[in-house]
């Protein structure tokens, strides 16, 4: 997909009943997150298409709350374990002007997913926080490329099976002509057939600050329920490595490169219940929305505005260690 607002992760603190009265404490914790994540791009103003995609990513989550008081700070990384396969819904457009987002039809995409938040809280009355942070995350996303016959109705270049055409395979080359349109100019050997080329990949990546609150319900001795809200105002991008000198084309095409704001929201509810003296498990179920409107950067495609729309829904389950 091409020409971002990306996910917001808040740590809330939900202290144990054993750990009220302490001055200083020290949370640490590992987790396995199950996140589905849905990805949704336009683009209006001259050019129109459109395309969307949802992925299934496992994550680990790691994180370190400190506790003085009634002042917390939580820094929480989160990053898929491996790149994940998925399709698209979009039409083949390489028959036109107009590019495709992500990937030609029947083509794969493997997307990757990492944030990293730092938080900074209060306690302002009983088991009620506010708090305010800094996110930045990234969606990576690499499509699957195609060397066979990038331009319709013309045979390929390559014979099926062929050395060259397996290393196209792994190329960006000619999945980037696909982009730029039918060019013939560029559709013969070694144009598209580059060794050791880097692999073409889209970016989608925001950051910014984001404010919210968050209130621990006590349920006995059985555990601690927080629920949490959140909104990011956020800088959002969205760019490829075409024109990037040490891992793309080196400025052989056109980039990709959108810039606008992205807003949006997170919403949590997470379970806390001790298993010992200085440990409890946790369970977190979260939806986060983000929207980006974004402009060309480059010029080459004035007016063109794109529509990102990303969701994310998270049920994470680890535990905490407590100094």
């Amino acid at each position: 997909m091409k020409p971002t607002s990306s996910a917001l992760s808040v740590a809330v603190l939900a202290a144990l009943p054993s750990l009220a009265t302490a001055d200083i404490t020290v949370i640490t914790s590992l987790a396995f997150q199950d996140k589905d994540l849905s990805f949704d791009q336009k683009y209006s103003g001259g050019v129109s298409n459109d395309a969307k995609f949802s992925v299934h990513l496992p994550m680990i989550s790691a994180g370190a709350t400190l506790a003085i008081g009634k002042f917390f700070t939580a820094l929480k990384i989160e990053k898929n374990l491996a790149e994940t396969s998925t399709t698209t819904s979009e039409t083949d457009r390489s028959e036109t002007l107009e590019s495709n987002l992500f990937t030609h039809p029947g083509g794969t995409l493997d997307v990757k997913r990492q944030d990293i938040s730092l938080t900074f809280g209060y306690n302002v009355w009983k088991s009620m926080n506010v708090f305010v942070g800094y996110l930045d995350g990234k969606t990576e996303l690499s499509p699957d490329p195609f060397c066979a016959n990038p331009f319709p109705g013309s045979p390929s270049d390559f014979p099926a099976g062929s050395p060259e055409l397996t290393a196209c395979s792994r190329s960006n080359r000619a999945f980037q002509q696909f982009f730029i349109g039918d060019n013939p100019g560029l559709s013969t050997p070694p144009d598209y057939y580059v060794p050791g080329q880097a692999a073409y990949e889209q970016e989608y990546s925001e950051s910014g600050f984001y404010l919210g609150t968050s209130y621990g319900i006590n349920i006995a001795d059985a555990g601690t329920l927080s629920l949490s809200f959140a909104y990011a105002s956020m800088d959002g991008k969205y760019k490829d490595n075409a024109n990037d000198p040490n891992g793309g084309f080196g400025g052989s095409f056109i980039a990709f490169n959108y810039q606008g704001d992205s807003t949006g929201t997170s919403i949590a509810a997470t379970w806390t219940s001790a298993l010992g003296d200085n440990s409890a498990y946790t369970i977190d179920l979260r939806r986060q929305a983000y929207s980006m409107t974004g402009k060309d950067q480059t010029g080459n495609l004035p007016g063109v505005r794109l529509d990102t729309d990303e969701e994310m829904l998270g049920l994470t389950a680890g535990i905490q260690l407590y100094f």
